[in-house]
Order: structure tokens, then C-alpha cells, then sequence
């Protein structure tokens, strides 16, 4: 009996893919990079030239799936200026919270 799935949409990039993405869309590039664990993003550890470690995330586009990652983004904003730690966005050379 055949079963009727729906396949989540994954992606991979290597690194060199994602430090294209960091030079083109963020103008930084990076002196190292180590994949971390996720099922559906690709997601990296990375060293900025300038001293900061920072984590790269990248999912599979949709349009639903930009305006989740936009909520949270907000969401980790407003946290950030309530004085909570949370995580905060590198602006993309565009000056938006994330790159398509």
C-alpha cells in the first residue's frame, strides 16, 4: 500500500555556497565556518574576519516561510529592546533583515 507524504523542502549549501552568499548579500566574508545539525536549513558557525562568531541560516524560500522567519525576526528584535538577550540580525548590504 502506497502511502500519500508530503516531503518537507530541505536545502544543503556548502561553504563555499554560503560565503558567496556572505560577500555578495552581506559584504563580510568569513575565515571559517563549521556546519551545525538541522534537519531542513542550512546552518553554520561562522568566523567574521572581524572577530565576531556569528550563525548562518538559510531555509528552502517560500512566501510563508519569509513571513515566519520575518515574525520571528521581530519578535527577537523586540525582545532585544526590552533589554531580554535574544538573537539579532545582520543586515543584509540592502539593509533588510534577510536575503532572498
Amino acid at each position: 500500500m502506497a502511502v500519500d507524504t508530503i516531503a518537507p523542502n530541505s536545502l544543503a549549501l556548502t561553504p563555499a555556497e554560503v560565503d558567496a552568499i556572505l560577500v555578495s548579500h552581506y559584504g563580510v566574508g568569513s575565515l571559517g565556518m563549521q556546519p551545525l545539525p538541522s534537519e531542513l536549513s542550512a546552518v553554520y558557525r561562522v568566523a567574521l574576519a572581524d572577530g565576531r562568531d556569528v550563525a548562518f541560516k538559510a531555509i528552502h524560500f517560500t512566501e510563508d516561510d519569509h513571513a515566519l522567519a520575518q515574525w520571528r525576526i521581530s519578535a527577537m528584535d523586540h525582545l532585544q529592546d526590552l533589554g531580554i538577550p535574544a538573537g539579532r540580525t545582520i543586515p543584509s548590504l540592502a539593509g533588510e533583515s534577510t536575503a532572498v
